[in-house]
C-alpha cells in the first residue's frame, strides 16, 4: 500500500450488522473490498439497502463465496492476486442468538463459530506469509463485546447480571476468539503469523436505528473503558471504518476499544 492508494479491505461476517455498516462505508469511500459470504445475493441486497450505489458495488466489491470456518476459502478471500494480500481484515463473525431453556437463557445457533472462524483466519494468514515473504501482513480488527475484558469493569453495574448470567454462553465463544487473536498478535515475527497488528472492538448492547454519528460515540481503552448502556450498530461500523480501516495512523491500532454512547 502506498500513500496515494486507499487500503484494500477483506471482511468476514459482512452480513452482520456492525461489519456490514463498516463495509458499506468503505465501499462508498472508494476502497477496494473483498467479502466472504455463503449467500452472495444476500450481501448485495444488504449493501444496496444501506445505500451503496450499484456502480460502487460493481467497481469496488468482490464477493468470495465460502464459509469463514474454512481455511482455504478464507485464503481465497485474503489473496487479491498472486503474492498480494489485502491491507486490512475486519472480522465480524458471530452466531444468531436464540432462547434456551437453561440457566443462561440465551445461546447461539453455532456456539463455537467465533473461535473456529478466527482459528481459520489465523491459519490462512500464516500460510500466506509462508508462501510469500513480500506479501502484505495486514492489520486485523475483530468485533467482540463488552463484558469480557481483562481490565477494569467495562459495563455499568446494572448490566453485570445480564452479561454474566443471561449472556454467559455466547461470551465463551467471544473469549476464545479474542484469546486466539491476542496470542497470534503477541508473537514477535509477522512473517510467521502473517499479521502486523490486531485490534479488538467491544461495543456495548447493540441497537438498531440511524445512530448519532461519531460525535456521540464514547471510546475507551481496556485500561480506561468507556461505560454506557447502548450503541447503534451503524455507529459501530462507522467508528471502525474511521479509526481502523482508513489509511492513517491511529491510537487504536493494537488496542482493545470499548464503544458506547
Amino acid at each position: 500500500m502506498t500513500t496515494t492508494t486507499k487500503s484494500t479491505i477483506a471482511v468476514l461476517g459482512a452480513t452482520g450488522d456492525c461489519a456490514g455498516w463498516a463495509l458499506a462505508t468503505a465501499l462508498t469511500k472508494g476502497h477496494s473490498c473483498r467479502a466472504l459470504a455463503r449467500n452472495p445475493e444476500k450481501l448485495v441486497d444488504l449493501m444496496t439497502a444501506r445505500g451503496v450505489p450499484q456502480d460502487f458495488l460493481d467497481r469496488n466489491l468482490v464477493i468470495v463465496k465460502g464459509n469463514a470456518k474454512n481455511k482455504d476459502e478464507v485464503k481465497n478471500l485474503l489473496r487479491e492476486a498472486e503474492h498480494k494480500v489485502v491491507d486490512r481484515v475486519l472480522f465480524g463473525v458471530g452466531g444468531k442468538p436464540s432462547l434456551a431453556f437453561t440457566w443462561s437463557l440465551f445461546t447461539i445457533d453455532d456456539p463455537t463459530v467465533c473461535g473456529s472462524s478466527m482459528a481459520a483466519l489465523l491459519a490462512a494468514l500464516s500460510e500466506l506469509a509462508q508462501e510469500s515473504t513480500t506479501a502484505t501482513r495486514p492489520q486485523v480488527t475483530a468485533i467482540s463485546t463488552t463484558g469480557i475484558t481483562h481490565g477494569p469493569r467495562d459495563v455499568p453495574i446494572l448490566l453485570v447480571p445480564l452479561y454474566h448470567w443471561l449472556l454467559a454462553k455466547p461470551h465463551v465463544d467471544k473469549h476464545q476468539m479474542e484469546d486466539l487473536l491476542r496470542s497470534a498478535s503477541s508473537q514477535a515475527n509477522p512473517n510467521q503469523t502473517g499479521l502486523s497488528s490486531a485490534s479488538i472492538v467491544r461495543p456495548t448492547l447493540l441497537v438498531d436505528g440511524p445512530g448519532t454519528g461519531l460525535g456521540g460515540v464514547k471510546a475507551g481503552t481496556e485500561s480506561h473503558p468507556a461505560l454506557g448502556y447502548t450503541i447503534a450498530r451503524k455507529d459501530v461500523g462507522l467508528w471502525i471504518y474511521e479509526n481502523l480501516l482508513v489509511d492513517k495512523d491511529t491510537v487504536w491500532k493494537g488496542e482493545s476499544a470499548s464503544l458506547t454512547y
